[in-house]
């Protein structure tokens, strides 16, 4: 059996870990049903909560990523390729500042500074719209922050960063230390987590062991949240899946047993 070394995180469909803004903002109202058009819910209790600002309406998706698949760029060049020199600046080598509507917000990383997978450490990624993502390497974790530019709001990033079309939720991933995979989450408009899972779904009863590998996560235009399931990692045979409601719990179908060995 293919074995990921990790502990396996219960999905979780409320609440979740929430960055702090850089000022206060009002809370938003509860919501009892997260992600995908299974999204409808909470797109609607979202629409009525006070949000610190208004979400505009998107024809096309805004994607924002610290992968590339050409040659990795410095962090100089990337803030010249995406002109964000007037919107991030590096006071100090290990000291970031980010100008918001709120004023300058600052991302101090932490020591060890030399050492690896370890300390706190803040590197600019992209700017898009009406973000910024920083990546974050957090010791082991290697993710990211979201910072909407115009009201200062932080709130987790990740590797990349995909919003739905109407701009109320968004994907992200990040990649902890010895996961075979990637970590994947939905979080709503103002950071709170609907959705965690993986890049693959577990054989039933056997946490660790791979069934179905995931890959090419996006939002449909209906707001549904989809992926390409296949059995092998290659990608060989894939079909379509969804990330859909039953019994209570968030699940990927249509399903079909792989049994990867």
């Amino acid at each position: 059996m293919r074995t990921c070394t990790i502990m396996i995180l219960a999905l979780s469909l409320a609440g979740g870990a929430q960055a702090q803004p850089a000022q206060p903002a009002s809370p938003a109202t509860p919501s009892a049903t997260p992600p995908a058009a299974a999204f409808a819910s909470a797109v609607s209790a979202l629409s009525s909560a006070r949000l610190p600002v208004q979400i505009p309406v998107r024809e096309a998706q805004l994607k924002l990523s610290c992968e590339s698949k050409k040659k990795p760029l410095s962090e100089a060049q990337l803030i010249q390729k995406r002109k964000a020199g007037a919107v991030f600046v590096r006071t100090k080598a290990h000291l970031a500042r980010v100008k918001s509507g709120a004023g300058w917000l600052e991302f101090a990383d932490t020591p060890p500074f030399d050492e690896p997978l370890s300390g706190v450490l803040h590197t600019f990624c992209d700017m898009r719209g009406e973000y910024l993502l920083l990546a974050v390497a957090d010791e082991g974790r290697f993710g990211g922050k979201l910072v909407h530019l115009p009201s200062g709001r932080i709130t987790p990033g990740g590797l990349s960063v995909h919003f739905s079309r109407d701009g109320r939720a968004y994907f992200a991933n990040e990649q902890p230390d010895g996961l075979d995979g990637n970590e994947w989450m939905i979080y709503a408009q103002d950071g709170r987590l609907s959705w965690q899972g993986y890049n693959f779904i577990e054989q039933s009863g056997k946490p660790g062991h791979v069934d179905t590998f995931l890959s090419d996560p996006r939002w449909l235009p209906n707001g549904e949240f989809s992926a390409k399931a296949s059995c092998d990692e290659a990608g060989s045979h894939q079909w379509p899946v969804k990330l859909i409601k039953q019994n209570g719990q968030w699940e990927w179908q249509p399903r079909r047993k792989c049994g990867v060995k």
